[in-house]
């Protein structure tokens, strides 16, 4: 979080507007195309963690369930980048984010196809983080990130006083991939895993036993991108890029308090899986009541008023530019903090496999998260795509925590 926070002041201060705001746009874009796992990350994060039930014995199949799903990944991401480089050269793309720089356009259609592409190199990389999750070692996985992200904004620091926007962004998702391919090589080494082929009627058993879970919490996971991406391309595709830059400004104030309750519930998620295997069900109602009752509140009502009160001497600091606009930024407020509630709940129900009604009730919202944003921006300009996520996400608030009682009362779990 800290290491995106400097990354985009140090964009907003180098970059142009239209650069800033196509960066933005590239950045959102790159958080759906992580999520084009097709559900299997987290259902290998949990099947792992249930394993873990099992001791020692269960070891050699943790091995082989990580394999299975690492080389289904790699072959979706070969398919989808073939895809991309087939079909992304047809889009305008200068036309859709209304760019009238004839050097900036001409460098958006070159780098969109093979920029797509090196972000949806990482599917299988990204796995890796899984196993830390899943054998409980969040201090390590903690030591890493933070040791990954200091590199990793180093090398964007130098890259925009060295080279030219295209190369800075390439060199950014680039790195994304060698630092996976580097985690997964230490991770191999660490547990003594041997990296082998697996038979592919032992991937496909894999897959075909994870499917019935993986495929909800897809569609599930990529609606809730969507949401959280919307803003900036909206902004872009309807004023303009400085307008993406301007929303995404404000909205990224805001989102690391999403980012990180999502990181301080992530080390509960194995928790709950093997406290839930174990029949020990008090033990996830107190959780619950802890993340509810004190964890939410502390993170979004106490440090998101904050935030609110002085994000234009925030904006300023950080991105040396004047930018007030307490309207967007009190409906941003609101939308985080019925995101972290919703994901609260969320956590929860992931963790004991239940998946399904979040996926068909978040696809129910798909249409309206598509559309409310256009018309309500044009009613309202940049305000009205903000009202807009903030309408769309008051049904996960109210039917997630129903759901989730009733899945603790009646012992719910498919994992």
């Amino acid at each position: 979080m800290a290491g995106l926070l400097i990354i985009n002041g140090v964009a907003k201060r180098h970059m142009t507007g239209d650069q800033f705001g196509l960066w933005s746009i590239l950045y959102s874009i790159n958080l759906f195309t992580n999520g084009l796992d097709f559900g299997f990350r987290f259902t290998l994060g949990n099947r792992l963690a249930a394993l873990g039930s099992r001791g020692a014995e269960a070891e050699e199949e943790r091995r082989e369930t990580f394999l299975a799903i690492f080389f289904q990944q790699a072959a979706i991401g070969v398919v989808l980048m073939l895809l991309v480089l087939l079909v992304f050269p047809l889009f305008p793309w200068a036309q859709w984010f209304k760019i009238h720089d004839p050097q900036l356009a001409a460098e958006v259609h070159q780098m969109m196809p093979p920029l797509t592409a090196i972000m949806i190199a990482t599917l299988p990389f990204a796995l890796i983080w899984t196993v830390f999750f899943a054998y409980l070692e969040i201090k390590r996985a903690s030591l890493l990130t933070g040791i990954v992200t200091f590199f990793q904004t180093g090398i964007f620091i130098f890259s925009v006083y060295r080279f030219s926007f295209t190369w800075v962004v390439t060199i950014y998702f680039l790195s994304n991939i060698g630092f996976g391919m580097l985690l997964t090589g230490y991770v191999f080494i660490r547990r003594k895993w041997k990296f082998t082929l697996l038979p592919l009627s032992r991937i496909g058993a894999t897959v075909r036993s994870m499917i019935r879970i993986s495929f909800p919490a897809f569609l599930f996971g990529q609606s809730a991108t969507v949401s959280m991406i919307l803003g900036p391309i909206v902004s872009g595709a309807t004023s303009g890029l400085n307008a993406a830059g301007d929303f995404a400004l404000i909205q990224k104030l805001f989102s690391p308090l999403v980012t990180a309750h999502l990181a301080m519930l992530a080390p509960i998620s194995p928790a709950i899986t093997m406290e839930s295997h174990a029949g020990n069900w008090n033990a996830v109602r107190s959780r619950l009541r802890v993340c509810v009752l004190q964890l939410w509140p502390a993170v979004f009502i106490g440090l998101g008023v904050i935030i609110w009160g002085l994000h234009p001497v925030l904006i300023r600091l950080w991105a040396g530019i004047w930018l007030k606009h307490y309207p967007l930024a009190g409906l941003l407020l609101i939308w985080a903090c019925l995101n972290g509630f919703v994901n609260t709940f969320a956590a929860f129900l992931n963790s004991l496999g239940l998946v399904k009604m979040q996926a068909v009730v978040s696809n129910a919202m798909i249409i309206p998260s598509l559309l409310l944003p256009v018309y309500l921006n044009h009613l309202f300009g940049a305000p009205g795509i903000a009202l807009s996520m903030v309408l769309c996400t008051i049904p996960g608030a109210i039917i997630w925590p129903l759901y989730t009682r009733r899945a603790l009362r009646l012992h719910m779990l498919h994992v």
